[in-house]
């Protein structure tokens, strides 16, 4: 190859960089116009397919893209018996970071929270498209469900970047179970009604509970258990992991 055509070629990599890099500052631009619409959201691409939604191009120079998903989702259902091929408590990704789950692992998990400042109550788990079940301790001061609302598909309470969206419902009904002991915390259980059925999504869905007159025999135990939620995980600690 002579002088002449190691220029040619330098100069058709430099042509071809050059416009890659403008078409990237060009999708870039554009994306964050959009985004400042909320009209799409950057995301890894398996997580925008897995969402329903729509990848429109690259996020700048990283490997996301700008996803749009459809609001409109089909709503969570009636809560499904237990079946070897039920769709309920099926967990998403593994974290391969310690103690940090990934965004839609635990998509049953809920956030329960007071009224008006959003202050963290407890967390919870969502059973069906309108029942939350968590620990009656954490709500039986609160008389008035008016007071309290959920929050679905949290991941990160400390940031809003987060690739799906997180849903709030208010609460229509306190329920706490009749002879739950405050003192004692025997039959610690309370349940809460959302005013709107919830709708699944990659990050939302329902956990698999035992149905009416299934003994102890017949639940599958697993030999690995695992506790999931937003707060400290040692009394010693002074700050909150999420």
């Amino acid at each position: 190859m002579d002088y002449v055509q190691r220029y040619l070629v330098l100069i058709s990599i430099l042509w071809i960089f050059m416009s890659r890099k403008a078409l990237s500052q060009f999708f870039g631009t554009t994306i964050d116009a959009l985004r400042s619409r909320n009209q799409c959201d950057c995301m890894e691409y398996w997580q925008c397919i897995g969402s329903g939604g729509k990848p429109y191009s690259y996020c700048s120079y990283s490997s996301k893209v700008c996803c749009f998903i459809d609001p409109n989702s089909v709503s969570v259902g009636i809560l499904p018996r237990p079946t070897k091929s039920s769709s309920c408590g099926t967990k998403g990704p593994n974290s391969d970071r310690d103690g940090l789950s990934e965004p839609g692992e635990w998509a049953w998990h809920a956030a329960v929270l007071e009224k008006p400042q959003d202050l963290y109550v407890c967390g919870g788990s969502l059973v069906d498209e309108h029942w939350i079940i968590t620990a009656a301790h954490c709500v039986d001061e609160y008389r008035s469900p008016n007071t309290l609302k959920v929050r679905l598909g949290e991941h990160d309470v400390s940031s809003t970047a987060e690739p799906f969206k997180y849903e709030e419902f208010d609460v229509s009904r306190i329920v706490v179970y009749p002879t739950f002991n405050n003192k004692t915390l025997m039959h610690d259980i309370a349940l809460l009604r959302l005013t709107k059925p919830a709708k699944k999504r990659t990050n939302i869905n329902i956990v698999c509970m035992p149905s009416e007159g299934i003994t102890n025999n017949e639940l599958i135990l697993s030999p690995r258990c695992y506790v999931t939620g937003w707060g400290k995980t040692a009394d010693s600690e002074n700050h909150f992991t999420y």
